[in-house]
């Protein structure tokens, strides 16, 4: 009895020990998931509008802080990156469970050809049950190394739909600039026509008539190119809001820069995005889950070993005279690792820890480039920005005003009145574009930083 006391507690202390929660796979794999942001609090969103009642009035007007929310809330490619978390998720359930205990019932020693008796004697017949426990996922760290794989690539999902959804958000705020322009050119296209149709032409002037009609119909093209533009860019902006998306959309917005932000030093901006990007960071995630693998692949070469316990009863009365008897034993099965010892499984594991981090280098130096480009672009916008003078763009309309009055009053030439009109529709769309150039470009540069605010 003693012996079957010692196996017992043998096999609570392996089942004890061997179990963890899933707060220490952070402690055995010696990485930490970054604080949350907003860009990360997105699953916890999509995930309650599956259960949760959703509005379903849309605001009357959408600016870029409601833009990114309803992306957050229903942007479809979001809400299926959320599976991938629980993908992950389900694979730490998996690594936490331990293997169950083996059975197998066994009668044996049974008559074929004839009876047994104590006089044709036989067998005796015998039945046996053995009851076995696996115990290599302990003694030789199997389930704890295939825990820690778990953990990194929990972390490494988690990491990675963050990236997802800075990257969606990146592209409904570009998708919501797109709009913004497109309306403003079309309403910049609407006064210039309202303008003219108000415009008074004197009687006898036929040919600047014909020359203002003309005129009419080139405005009246390029309005038509730009309700279809416009409209694209609302089609192009619907795809990332999801339902939200299907109703009717009114953008409205302010591209005013009353102070725009300094540049960051290029060095330091690099050093920033490295640290914060979720990518980069999924990539580290993903090389340390990699050199794990190698551990779990080095683990599975050591042999299974099942510890049994045997019990067995003889039938010996009615075959050789002797009372029927009980006894039990004993075991230990494994294979011998002759041959199979996962060699091609960790020369697999090897081949793609090398894979993982010339891709983490690779993806470092590419975002050392994304860096540096959106740190060049900022820098000449704000300098365009900083350049582009409010009181010039207001002479212009001043004199566009007055041309209009002096050709009504006889007092101004067509020719005068169309280069006022020319230089007041090229002031008026260069600083439209100068303003979103920097918009553009302060929302590219917090993209390629990973800097996940409004503000």
């Amino acid at each position: 009895m003693r012996r079957v006391f010692l196996l017992v507690c043998l096999l609570c202390a392996i089942y004890c020990g061997g179990c963890t929660t899933p707060d220490n796979i952070t402690r055995l794999s010696g990485q930490e998931v970054p604080p949350a942001t907003w860009v990360d609090q997105a699953a916890s969103i999509s995930s309650a509008s599956n259960s949760q009642s959703l509005p379903t009035v849309m605001p009357e007007t959408l600016g870029l802080d409601q833009v990114i929310h309803l992306c957050l809330l229903a942007d479809p490619k979001l809400r299926a990156g959320v599976a991938s978390i629980s993908v992950a998720q389900s694979d730490i359930i998996t690594s936490e469970l331990v293997p169950n205990p083996k059975l197998s019932i066994l009668q044996s020693l049974l008559p074929l050809t004839r009876d047994f008796t104590p006089t044709r004697q036989g067998g005796p017949p015998q039945f046996d049950v053995y009851v076995g426990y696996p115990i290599d996922w302990f003694i030789f760290g199997k389930r704890a190394a295939a825990r820690v794989v778990a953990g990194l690539g929990n972390q490494a999902a988690e990491l990675e739909y963050q990236d997802l959804a800075r990257r969606r958000v990146s592209e409904a705020i570009f998708a919501y600039y797109d709009v913004v322009e497109a309306k403003a050119k079309r309403e910049l296209l609407l006064q210039e026509i309202s303008d003219f149709t108000k415009l008074r032409i004197p009687e006898n002037a036929v040919k600047d008539r014909e020359a203002i009609t003309r005129l009419r119909r080139e405005q009246n093209k390029n309005l038509r190119e730009a309700e279809t533009a416009y409209g694209n860019a609302l089609v192009k902006l619907r795809a990332r809001l999801g339902s939200y998306g299907q109703g009717r959309l009114e953008i409205t917005s302010s591209l005013e820069v009353s102070t725009p932000e300094s540049v960051p030093p290029l060095a330091q901006a690099v050093q920033f995005a490295e640290e914060h990007r979720p990518d980069l960071q999924a990539l580290n995630r993903r090389t340390a889950q990699a050199e794990a693998q190698m551990t779990v692949e080095e683990r599975k070469a050591y042999p299974e070993v099942v510890p049994q316990v045997v019990y067995t009863r003889q039938f010996q009365e009615k075959v050789i005279g002797f009372p029927d008897a009980s006894s039990w034993g004993i075991g230990v099965d494994f294979p011998l690792p002759l041959f199979d010892r996962n060699q091609g499984n960790r020369a697999r594991s090897q081949a793609l820890s090398s894979q993982s981090q010339w891709e983490r280098e690779a993806a470092r130096a590419e975002l050392r480039s994304e860096v540096e480009q959106a740190v060049n672009d900022f820098q000449l916008a704000t300098a365009n920005i900083k350049a582009s003078a409010a009181e010039e763009i207001q002479q212009v309309k001043v004199e566009w005003e007055s041309a209009c009055k002096a050709y009504q009053d006889n007092k101004g030439s067509l020719t005068v009145l169309l280069d006022s009109y020319k230089d007041s529709h090229e002031a008026s769309l260069s600083s439209l574009q100068v303003r979103l150039a920097y918009w553009r470009a302060l929302w590219k540069l917090r993209t390629a930083l990973g800097l996940h605010q409004l503000q």
